[in-house]
């Protein structure tokens, strides 16, 4: 009979172990957080664009969790179904140095996953009841695509035959000429285990002094015998698989180089399989690339098969390996979505224990019909329990001793009976050594049927043999203790339950802040992008600005160089037209007034208005003009006085009017080209009026001199304003008036 198949997920279990003494030494810092109750790893990264990663598995465990936690809590109930009849596989996946190894085996002290499935196993075995158990274990691994046995023997011919990946008729994977040895007890599964780590690949790294270079497989075989609801015998056969994977690597980390390095290439190659195995399963692909490796060929039937399979995943805390960490988790991830249809293995034809209980059948017969008594009833339905079969074990040897006994009862009375002649007696004699020879033949074969059936019994191993009532009592007892084995699954998964609902709600709280801030993320980026066009507007404004600032810096350069150049051309006609020691004290002893934006000069006499110009009027006003101030044309003059030297020397001051020859050949000369440049230039206009020259006062300067010139500011002394009508001088104003000769 066969359980009903149905689907079941994968289980994923992660494990961290705490900061290695290197780690700690190098100021690595942790970053992964485990939640056990909630069953979160939470990764921080230092990357802004990855932020916080958060993963859920089937149980995770932290650096604190123990070899026990992680088996009572996971693996124990997966190791039952394995003594059910079902297959089961756990293999332990993660970079090297991460404690794979140490999970898997662990130490003398602190057993890992294999040793306490081990006594898990025989402890059921010694408390079964009525079950025979046969217990076969093999140990290989994979180095470098290469399955090698580790249980054979070094220097045995055997070695000589290369051990390789068949398929059976039923589609099953088995490995040719892999060597496998019965288990008697958990000792005998340590001495075993020790043997094949001696033989496995082992190397050191940069990053584990004991890394392992090959994959490594153990595998454990579990037939048992019992009677089913229908009273007859029945026969499950489990298996479990125990894998420790070689660890990722990093060639930049490891340092690995020569053989180290190839081997680290076959390690990746097939983990790479591995990982394209569990992503093709994931998106139920229609080619799933198990022969691509032979690790994952061997996998086959724990990934996306017959089995139930938990993945340990194992990681380290330190920030220096953060990236690989995420890789491993991403892996468990999806390979929490792969579904396997597990079903028990029930009266299988290759059974090795059937074989054992066929031939026992055999021989019993036969020990049967070797019986005094012939009682084979029992033995041929084939319903002998163990008990029935040693009392008739019992009533086999009371049967030979009987039939001895009588035998030499019946030679004695021979031997006393008197009516015998002595031929008679010979006869008899030789009858009697007949029929002992014969029981003697019979009892030699009846022993060496024993040894053959205590052979074969001593394969296989069995628990208590009870009755009936004793038989119920202890399923009963097992029945409660299952009952209480689901109420604490129960209670867990109440308490997981209740941890969800409070991340249901904590996510709920955090979508709802979410929403708060993803409105005011929506608002701020309104306010933002009103900025950033009011910014633009004002860069276009500061622009605009710039541009004109430099258009008119530009043409207050173009004009203070005009103003300059007029500047230097009136001092020009200033210092041809007027000695230096007549204008240098009107200078002195000028004023600017601020109020009215013009300058006034020294005089002893009174100042009359100046007529103004008559340049822009019409020839009416003109006329009126003209003749309202022709009165005055002629005193108009400013008198300025006049230092002159007598014919002694002495200096003389005149006041009125005075002409004199300043220098004639000098300034006539220098007059006459400066008069025919300005006539030539049709935009300059020479003004030699005093009322218009701006000037800051300078004690030193030298008519001959043009090096010494003053220069004009329009911004400490401003031109005052002058109206249209003071372009130009009319052209009735006197050429010399005691100024010019």
């Amino acid at each position: 009979m066969q359980a009903a198949k149905s689907e079941e997920a994968v289980r994923v279990l992660v494990r961290c172990r705490p900061l290695s003494d290197k780690e700690v030494a190098a100021g690595y810092k942790p970053v992964v957080i485990v939640d056990n109750k909630a069953r979160k790893i939470t990764v921080k990264t230092d990357k802004a664009e990855k932020g916080e990663k958060v993963y859920t598995f089937d149980g995770v465990y932290g650096s604190e969790s123990t070899q026990e936690d992680v088996f009572n809590g996971s693996i124990r109930s997966l190791v039952d179904a394995a003594l059910q009849g079902f297959n089961s596989t756990i293999f332990a996946y993660g970079q090297t140095g991460t404690g794979k190894t140490f999970t898997m085996q662990g130490s003398s002290k602190d057993p890992g996953i294999i040793p306490r499935s081990m006594q898990q196993i025989f402890s059921h075995i010694d408390s079964s009841i009525n079950e025979r158990y046969l217990v076969n274990a093999s140990y290989m691994e994979i180095y470098q695509e290469e399955l090698h046995d580790l249980l054979r023997k070094q220097g045995k011919e055997e070695n000589a035959k290369k051990i390789e990946i068949k398929v059976d008729q039923n589609g099953s994977i088995y490995v040719k000429h892999l060597s496998q040895y019965q288990l008697k007890s958990v000792r005998h599964m340590e001495k075993m285990m020790e043997r094949g780590q001696q033989n496995r690949s082992v190397g050191s790294t940069d990053m584990n002094e004991y890394s392992s270079r090959s994959h490594a497989i153990f595998t454990v075989n579990i037939e048992c015998s019992h009677l089913g609801l229908d009273g007859k015998e029945h026969i499950r056969v489990g298996k479990l698989n125990l894998v420790d994977l070689a660890g990722s690597e990093k060639q930049a980390k490891t340092n690995s180089s020569g053989e180290r390095f190839k081997e680290a290439t076959q390690i990746n190659l097939s983990l790479s399989t591995l990982g394209k195995v569990i992503n093709a399963l994931v998106e139920k692909s229609s080619h799933v690339p198990y022969r691509d490796s032979k690790l994952t060929r061997l996998l086959q039937d724990s990934l996306g098969g017959n089995s139930k399979t938990i993945m340990v995943a194992n990681i380290g805390p330190a920030s220096y390996n953060v990236e690989e960490t995420l890789s491993t988790l991403r892996y468990a991830n999806r390979a929490k979505n792969i579904k396997n249809t597990p079903h028990i293995n029930e009266d299988p034809k290759d059974a090795k224990l059937r074989e054992y209980l066929d031939e026992l059948s055999a021989l019993r017969a036969k020990l049967a019909s070797r019986s005094s008594n012939g009682s084979t009833s029992a033995i041929r339905n084939g319903q002998l329990n163990l008990a029935d079969v040693d009392d008739e074990e019992a009533t086999e040897d009371e049967s030979y001793i009987s039939a001895q006994q009588a035998l030499n009862k019946e030679r004695n009375a021979m031997l006393a009976d008197t009516g015998l002649n002595e031929q008679e007696k010979r006869q008899l004699a030789e009858d009697f050594a007949r029929k002992e020879e014969a029981l003697k033949g019979r009892e030699v074969e009846r022993q060496e049927l024993r040894a053959k059936v205590e052979s074969i019994e001593e394969r296989m191993l069995r628990g208590h043999l009870v009755s009936v009532r004793e038989r119920l009592s202890a399923q009963e007892e097992d029945l409660r203790r299952k009952q209480q084995e689901l109420d604490e699954q129960e209670r867990r998964e109440s308490d997981v339950i209740a941890a969800l609902d409070r991340e249901h709600r904590d996510v709920a709280q955090k979508n709802s802040t979410v929403s708060v801030l993803k409105a005011n993320i929506d608002v701020t980026k309104a306010k933002t992008a009103k900025l950033q066009a009011e910014q633009e507007e004002l860069r276009k404004a500061i622009k605009e600005e710039e541009a004109l600032a430099r258009s008119i810096g530009h043409t207050q350069v173009e004009e203070v160089q005009q103003l300059q150049q007029r500047e230097a051309l009136l001092w020009t006609m200033i210092n041809y037209f007027v000695p230096a020691n007549s204008w240098e004290p009107l200078l002195e002893g000028a004023a600017y007034s601020a109020r009215r934006r013009d300058w006034s000069l020294p005089t002893k006499s009174q100042s009359v208005t100046r007529p103004p110009l008559f340049l822009n009027y019409s020839d009416e006003r003109k006329k009126y003009l003209e003749e309202k101030y022709n009165s005055l044309l002629w005193e108009n003059i400013l008198p300025v006085p006049v230092e002159m030297d007598d014919v002694e020397g002495n200096k003389e001051t005149t006041e009125g009017e005075a002409t004199f020859d300043a220098e004639e050949a000098v300034y006539n000369k220098m007059l006459a080209g400066a008069l025919d440049a300005a006539c030539h230039e049709e935009d300059i206009v020479v003004d030699a009026d005093v009322y218009t020259i701006e000037r800051e006062p300078s004690s030193g300067y030298s008519g001959s001199s043009h090096s010494q010139s003053l220069s004009r500011s329009s911004a400490a002394t401003p031109k005052p304003s002058r109206s249209p009508t003071d372009q130009k001088p009319l052209e009735r104003y006197p050429s010399a008036g005691g100024w010019l000769k």
